[in-house]
């Protein structure tokens, strides 16, 4: 796959003479934009409504989403805080109040500092199926529940299935599915998971 993706940059630097290259392009991966995702995170985080809301998105991608969510969040003056890798971060727009950490959640012990008990809302749009991958699922979700504020919530969003309706941990222990080729994005079907107010 990583082959794959620096193949797919390198015929697209060819084919271009190296100007104009696509958001796809410069990173090595499949940009999917599927009409109704921001609608979706919008409707599931009502805190996004808020003024002042501080903001989470892990893995944001570079694709409309996380531009409507830097747009929105401006508009109602979030704190908003965005953590992926370097490549994704840097293609999208640079303000003062976005708060870009370029690193692999949850290693970024600062960030994690920083937010513990103050974040109203932790997006994680699209990225549940690399965890399995990745990262422990359980730990991931012990750090990030940790974030919340009272009253906060987290968002897993656009969970990958596999054709049998499964999502990522139909695998055994933990494995993503083994047809993982034939999954398909099922936009609306997620978690949300808040945190009793005290």
């Amino acid at each position: 796959a990583v082959v794959r993706g620096l193949l797919q940059v390198l015929l697209s630097l060819l084919a271009s003479g190296g100007h104009a290259m696509t958001t796809e392009a410069k990173t090595g991966a499949k940009v999917v934009y599927v009409p109704g995702n921001s609608t979706d995170i919008l409707a599931k985080l009502p805190s996004l409504m808020r003024q002042g809301a501080v903001v989470l998105d892990i893995g944001p991608g570079c694709s409309d989403v996380p531009r409507m969510l830097i747009a929105h969040s401006r508009k109602l003056s979030h704190e908003l805080h965005m953590v992926d890798s370097s490549e994704m971060l840097g293609q999208l727009p640079d303000y003062d109040d976005v708060h870009k950490t370029a690193a692999f959640y949850p290693q970024c012990p600062e960030l994690i500092e920083r937010l513990a008990g103050r974040t109203d809302a932790v997006i994680v749009y699209s990225v549940l199926h690399y965890l399995f991958v990745e990262t422990n699922l359980w730990s991931f979700l012990d750090t990030t529940l940790s974030l919340l504020s009272p009253g906060g919530a987290l968002l897993l969003g656009d969970i990958l299935v596999d054709d049998q309706g499964n999502s990522g941990s139909g695998g055994a222990a933990g494995h993503p599915p083994r047809r993982v080729r034939r999954a398909r994005r099922r936009p609306g079907v997620g978690a949300l998971l808040p945190r009793g107010r005290t």
